[in-house]
């Protein structure tokens, strides 16, 4: 029975070390994974946020020239799978993307243009846009962009009600001087999704792994044993006066010195 737990105790111990050690390897990775894909959808909005404000500034300058702003928008909602948002100097809504297909948006969210919908949101005491509004601390968070450098956080959107990766553009004049922002809302439940793929893949994998590595841990483990049994086997007949017992030394190693030594 000692002998037993022993082999146990050494068969427990590989497998915890091989448990942690494979754990922590797929949490690196897949952290790395999810930093790095969250990464590229900021350099894209980051790069998709840039034209639209040039766009913009181009538009405020010539408005005969090109599309709308909302076809603008719209069409670069739909491309990026963002809510866009153009904020005016004083950090209030100019024009809300309105996406031509259902969106990751809840109920009453920026389904429809600021033709409307936005003077009621810009005028309304209580209105998200408003000082005491849900949107005060991400629009207070804006200083660096109206200071005009291109900022970008991952948060609980306080409108959307998830998760979200928001990168914020300046529109800047030919002066130089901050005529307001542009806003890209991206969820990041694409990712997760994605993330949640890998994860299963992964988990399998890490099964099969643990259990294949189980099997030869118990092959290993099992191979160590055997000969310290034939040595205890060995040393009992000796103690009984059978100085003709031997054990059988197959390999060189500290277990086959030691057969040796109890052969002397």
């Amino acid at each position: 029975m000692n002998k037993l737990s022993f082999q146990m105790r050494l068969v427990a111990a590989f497998m915890l070390v091989i448990t942690i050690v494979l754990t922590s390897v797929l949490w690196g990775a897949s952290a790395f994974i999810r930093d790095r894909m969250i990464s590229s959808k900021q350099q894209e909005l980051i790069r998709k946020g840039t034209d639209i404000a040039e766009r913009i500034r181009a538009s405020r300058e010539n408005p005969a020239s090109g599309n709308s702003l909302s076809d603008i928008l719209s069409d670069m909602d739909l491309y990026l799978e963002a809510r866009i948002w153009v904020l005016d100097a004083s950090r209030q809504p100019v024009e809300l993307s309105s996406p031509r297909r259902a969106g990751n948006m809840r109920p009453g969210g920026m389904g429809m243009g600021m033709g409307r919908m936005g003077a009621m949101m810009q005028n309304s005491p209580g209105g998200p846009f408003s000082a005491q509004g849900p949107l005060r601390s991400l629009l207070a968070s804006l200083d660096p962009v109206f200071r005009g450098e291109v900022w970008s956080t991952v948060i609980d959107h306080p409108y959307y009600e998830e998760k979200m990766l928001v990168v914020g553009v300046p529109i800047l004049l030919p002066d130089g001087k901050v005529d307001g922002a542009v806003l890209l809302n991206s969820p990041v439940s694409s990712v997760n999704e994605f993330m949640a793929h890998i994860y299963e893949f992964v988990g399998f994998g890490a099964v099969a792994g643990i259990l294949l590595s189980f099997l030869v841990v118990r092959l290993l483990i099992r191979s160590l044993v055997r000969p310290l049994r034939a040595m205890q086997k060995t040393a009992g007949a000796l103690a009984q006066g059978d100085y003709s017992a031997r054990v059988e030394v197959l390999n060189n190693d500290q277990i086959g010195l030691l057969g040796n030594t109890i052969n002397g």
